[in-house]
């Protein structure tokens, strides 16, 4: 159908040959096959002219619109590939936007054409399934076939309101947090069980508590509210560590040493509107200490 639209533009099978890059027989015998294939001549022919028939005529039209499409098609697709446009779909954990926000104001002041379309939430998001283009992750993604790229180290601290610690105490080693009353996020691998470091010793410790949630603003609030200690990424709690609203306990452990990762489904042919943001989290936090 391309090949009787070009030989009726250029109006010779020659014409439409050196258009396409075909040879004049490769053209004729095409078009030949397609007469046969629909049962009625398209052309008429001699050695010195061309006319189309009543069908070829017809039929020239719907062929033309469809090279004109597929054309478009292939220009809409080749422009996403050369320059960021589009929609960029994100997914990041509800604190993200204290990172993030600021380079997505940066991004889209660099890429006129692109739109971003960006969710924070801390439950596990599967970026193919629910149509993402990019995840920012704390953790290594579990599913091996997503690829991910290292953004920075994110510092897991245990914590509670200074007002918790006065009434019960202060933990002074792990096995202290057996008797404390332990704020469980649900959306850990082992919510109650962790492991802390020390000058190359481990320490396994199980914790139990009353209060069981799956966000981090919710584990933030409810230690705020004096309800007990918990674990969590210093990112969620920095402001209020800061100002002493919260207070950092068995500081000189390491436990769960995480990693915030950008995720996304596909290395090969990756979309610019994606690349670009990946190349712009990497610049900007590849470098930053741990959180």
């Amino acid at each position: 159908m391309v090949i009787f639209a070009r030989v009726v533009e250029e109006g010779s099978l020659s014409g439409a040959a050196r258009r396409l890059g075909l040879t004049r027989s490769a053209v004729s015998r095409q078009v030949a096959a397609l007469e046969a294939h629909l049962a009625v001549r398209l052309l008429n022919r001699t050695t010195r002219t061309m006319r189309l028939t009543e069908a070829g005529e017809a039929f020239y039209h719907s062929c033309a619109r469809m090279v004109e499409e597929a054309e478009a098609a292939d220009r809409a697709v080749r422009r996403l590939a050369e320059h960021p446009v589009g929609t960029l779909r994100m997914s990041g954990p509800v604190i993200g936007h204290r990172l993030l926000m600021p380079l997505v104001q940066v991004y889209l002041g660099r890429y006129s054409e692109v739109k971003v379309d960006i969710t924070f939430e801390d439950r596990y998001v599967d970026l193919v399934a629910e149509g993402y283009d990019l995840g920012v992750r704390v953790g290594h993604p579990s599913d091996s076939s997503l690829v991910a790229r290292r953004l920075m180290p994110v510092r897991q601290v245990v914590a509670a309101s200074p007002e918790y610690l006065q009434q019960h105490g202060t933990p002074l080693v792990p096995e202290d947090l057996a008797s404390h009353q332990w704020l469980i996020y649900s959306l850990l691998n082992t919510p109650d069980r962790f492991t802390f470091t020390r000058g190359g010793q481990h320490t396994s410790v199980r914790v139990h508590g009353r209060l069981t949630v799956n966000g981090g603003p919710a584990i933030r609030d409810a230690m705020l509210a004096g309800l007990g200690l918990a674990l969590i990424p210093s990112l969620y709690v920095s402001e209020e560590l800061a100002r002493g609203r919260l207070v950092e306990v068995l500081a000189d452990y390491e436990v769960n040493p995480s990693q915030l990762y950008a995720v996304f489904p596909h290395r090969e042919y990756l979309p610019l509107k994606v690349r670009a943001m990946v190349d712009l989290l990497v610049e900007n936090l590849a470098e930053r200490p741990s959180q």
